[in-house]
């Protein structure tokens, strides 16, 4: 089932991407930054992003 998925996004024209990827994180805030103990390097700009 993922990799169908995967083969099907693969398929798609950048701007779809994008309209994907902004329905569900419109800030584009790094999804992975709870992961670890520390920050990471971009967290403050996709921060700066939301409260704008």
């Amino acid at each position: 089932m993922a990799i169908s998925r995967e083969k099907e996004l693969k398929s798609w024209r950048r701007e779809r991407k994008i309209t994907l990827i902004e329905a569900t994180n419109p800030t584009w805030m790094d999804l992975s930054r709870d992961w670890y103990d520390y920050e990471p390097a971009d967290y403050r700009r996709a921060s700066d992003r939301m409260n704008s």
